[in-house]
């Protein structure tokens, strides 16, 4: 961990004590604690070369070697085969780019590839476990192995049956994948290929390619369409399946059912809910196809005659179900979900089940039917019902199963019952659960506890080392409560083996969401300043892609909580970042520029002011006492205004040597250096920058103007410089705003020539047709702020020739130095454009 730039530190005193740097020290030695290590990052095998394969490449630098790069690629997708692990994007994209390369690479022997075709195969396999956020970049890196595949299948695979095994992997990645359609025009072209599974083929002519290819492709690329929302691709496959006789299956009437009911498309449902179907069966005779529907069907269908007060439909269904010699656990439940629609209580509903029973004895209620009446309450936002068919089920002796828990947790969580869903975490405890089912509810509980600040650290972290214990990964919402949990403690260690553990298992987008909260955690004010610094370290470190905005933003917080020199060390940070989207432009000198002249106003705040920042800056409560007698000339401020000469020469050495930067300097960038100047006590030297400015091509901006008659406000003779200004102004008859004129006169004020700028006040009055408003008339009063008698020979004026607006100068209010000059609260910041 990188500790704070700033080598000198405040004495602070708390509740009248001394605070300082405590040394603790054991009687020997050697029995002192060692200091913890941190974890390495939990990163996949062979992902580190693939990554420097690209860093390399955008360097132009020297790659690694292509014997290394084989071997981390068959390594990494090993490992993602043994854990069952899905590539997140960045992953796809860098094993994409590594293939890429390897497919060029000179070979040490011509015969064999530096990629395997087993080895090829094996990651296609891997690509079908699509992550959540499942992108373009499996689809690419799935094409461009399966064209290394087919490239290769003469001489290795004359019998194909391998390839169809490939090409059924990359269909399952197309369908995934938004490419639908291009898995629809493989499988055609496969069919219209291969005689065996010609138009009208049957029996046992088709029997082994119903099992390697057709049935399953026509039910993934069915899928696809399905969740791409493609109705037509839909009716195209659908129809591909009866042209070449692949049985349309129960499981294919659920799917298209459940696509056109979700869509609330009744007419379109009742259609295919009454298609002929068959169940693919292969025996000594052949194919055998028979009628049944899948239980889900009744189950879609009767939620939708609920959703649209379908009871002539619903009712039918019920028949349907009653005539099934075999209707399945969810038509039960689709029976009890009617009955429940149809105005029967819970106590109604338990007299069906007892009914159930009777007629069927060697049926025993399982905890699913339980589930299903609980997620159908839950559907309708119905709490209190769901609880009550938990209830119905305890009071049934239904074994309640881990799905039963997890729908608990889920409903309590719905209503913040927090202390409900942990009790039934609890319980869950004692359940054998299959596929991790409850993970998302268990992140759900324990970001729910992390937000509520009610629940002790202990009692989360028990749940977390029990998913730990399962070697399971958080969801990227829970690693983000979770890391801001243990920096709130001040626990950075764990912060970073948990980011560590987690962060290189999630796509890019998951692992945006992590760093956006470390982001706000940085710029949120409650955090003391020791804790924001930790967070950005911790967020550059572990997130090499905070971007430019990002890191310009917290540039300007460090600046606000009176930390130039954190400021001045993440803007080096930029500065010296090889990627072109990260690394400092012009609008990133300009945002350093004026964040140092806004830390120079620190140096005139008074006592109060000060006590606050000093407070803030430790983590102090408002409370707490602090020491500020070696704040003045030659003190800790003192210090602090020779730290922000320091760190502007350092920048603007910087921005000389910078060929990156616009040459000649444009004018924004000549305009901060000379506001920044100015407001460190070298208004001369800003004054070199205004002559650059006014020889350049470019040319002066009106915030130009501003920021020269700034710098002759605080300069010696700066009212002769301002005059010359002025003339040439006038004589350019250009329309000059009101904002010039009290910058102008400001300028003449600084320097003593009290009775000039008020004759200017009566010459713009007469010139505009209106009086001098608060801003110009505040701009005169405060600009005379090194002259007590000058300030108060311009009060009398004021309030004598414009009472109204000096008592709207009074209501904005004033500010008062310590040797009791005053400056009223107008903005007289300048921009730099």
């Amino acid at each position: 961990m990188h500790r704070s730039p700033r080598a000198k530190s405040r004495v602070l005193f708390r509740n009248g004590h001394q605070a300082s740097p405590c040394q603790r020290r054991t009687l020997f030695g050697w029995m002192r604690k060692p200091q913890r290590e941190i974890k390495d990052a939990d990163i996949d095998p062979g992902l580190e070369t693939m990554g420097a394969l690209a860093r390399m490449t955008s360097l132009s630098a020297r790659k690694p070697p292509p014997d290394e790069l084989s071997v981390a690629w068959r390594k990494f997708f090993e490992a993602k085969q043994q854990k069952n692990d899905a590539v997140q994007d960045f992953q796809a994209t860098l094993a994409l780019q590594t293939l890429r390369y390897l497919q060029v690479a000179p070979l040490t022997d011509e015969k064999t590839p530096w990629i395997e075709t087993r080895h090829l195969g094996t990651a296609l396999s891997v690509l079908q476990t699509v992550p959540k956020d499942v992108g373009q970049e499996h689809q690419m890196l799935a094409r461009a192995i399966f064209e290394e595949v087919k490239s290769r299948q003469s001489s290795l695979m004359p019998d194909g049956e391998r390839m169809r095994i490939n090409l059924v992997s990359f269909l399952r990645v197309l369908a995934h994948t938004g490419g639908s359609e291009e898995a629809y025009e493989l499988m055609q072209k496969e069919l219209d290929g291969d005689t065996a599974v010609a138009p009208g083929s049957t029996g046992n002519q088709r029997k082994g390619v119903h099992k390697s290819f057709t049935w399953p492709a026509s039910t993934l690329i069915l899928n696809g369409y399905v969740r791409e929302g493609n109705e037509s691709g839909i009716l195209k496959c659908v129809e591909t399946m009866k042209r070449y006789c692949i049985p349309f299956g129960n499981r294919h009437q659920k799917t298209i059912v459940n696509f056109y009911a979700e869509r609330d498309d009744v007419q379109n449902t009742k259609y295919w809910y009454e298609q002929e179907i068959g169940t693919l069966t292969l025996n000594s005779q052949g194919l055998k196809v028979g009628k049944h529907r899948h239980s889900e069907t009744y189950l879609t269908t009767i939620r939708l005659c609920i959703r649209k007060h379908d009871t002539e439909w619903g009712s039918k269904i019920m028949q349907d179900i009653v005539q099934d010699r075999n209707p399945g656990q969810m038509a039960w439940s689709a029976v009890f979900t009617w009955a429940a629609f149809t105005g029967k209580g819970v106590d109604e509903v338990e007299r069906m089940m007892n009914v159930m029973s009777e007629r069927f004895p060697q049926k025993k209620l399982t905890a699913t039917a339980i589930n299903d009446l609980v997620e159908i309450a839950m559907e309708r936002n119905d709490i209190y019902m769901a609880e009550r068919f938990h209830n119905l089920g305890e009071r049934r002796e239904i074994r309640p199963d881990a799905y039963t828990y997890i729908l608990q947790m889920k409903y309590r969580l719905q209503i913040n019952d927090i202390n409900g869903a942990h009790a039934a975490y609890r319980k869950l405890q004692t359940e054998e659960i299959e596929d991790n089912k409850d993970l998302p509810a268990v992140n759900q509980l324990i970001r729910a506890m992390c937000v509520a600040k009610e629940y002790s650290f202990e009692s989360i972290i028990h749940i977390v080392e029990d998913i730990n214990h399962r070697r399971l990964r958080f969801e990227p919402e829970t690693v983000s409560a979770l890391t801001l949990l243990h920096l709130s403690r001040d626990e950075l260690h764990d912060a970073i083996d948990l980011l560590q553990t987690h962060n290189f298992h999630f796509s890019i987008q998951e692992r945006s969401l992590i760093r956006n909260a470390l982001y706000d955690f940085c710029l949120d004010p409650s955090h003391s300043t020791t804790r924001a610094w930790d967070t950005y370290t911790i967020l550059t470190q572990i997130f090499g892609e905070t971007p430019r905005d990002q890191r310009t933003t917290l540039v300007g917080a460090f600046f606000s909580r009176r930390r130039p020199d954190m400021a001045v060390h993440v803007f080096n940070g930029m500065r010296t970042n090889p990627r072109p989207d990260i690394t400092a432009t012009l609008d990133t000198y300009i945002a350093v520029l004026m964040g140092l002249a806004r830390s120079a106003s620190t140096i005139s705040l008074d006592s109060g002011a000060l006590s606050s920042i000093i407070r803030s800056d430790a983590g102090l409560s408002p409370d707490d006492d602090v020491d500020i007698e070696g704040f003045g000339e030659g003190g800790a401020l003192g210090d602090y205004e020779n730290e922000l000469e320091t760190l502007l020469g350092s920048v603007y050495s910087h921005i000389k040597l910078d060929a990156t930067l616009p040459s000649p300097h444009p004018t924004a960038l000549l305009n901060a250096l000379m506001i920044v100047y100015t407001a460190l006590g070298h208004p001369a030297r800003a004054l070199e920058f205004w002559e650059q400015i006014a020889q350049s091509e470019e040319g002066p901006s009106w915030n130009s103007v501003h920021a020269a008659f700034r710098a002759c406000e605080e300069a010696p003779w700066g009212d002769d410089e301002a005059r010359r200004i002025w003339r040439r102004l006038r004589k350019m008859d250009v329309d000059i705003g009101t904002n010039v004129w009290a910058s102008y006169l400001g300028a003449l004020v600084g320097n003593g020539a009290v009775d000039e700028a008020w004759e200017g006040v009566e010459t713009f009055q007469r010139e505009s047709g209106e009086e001098p408003g608060a801003f110009m008339l505040g701009t005169l009063f405060s600009a005379a702020h090194r002259q007590v008698a000058k300030q108060r020979e311009l009060a009398g004026r004021i309030r004598e020739k414009y009472p109204e607006t000096w008592v709207e100068l009074e209501k904005i209010g004033y500010r008062t130095t310590e040797e009791g000059l005053k400056g009223f609260n107008i903005d007289r910041d300048v921009l730099p454009q």
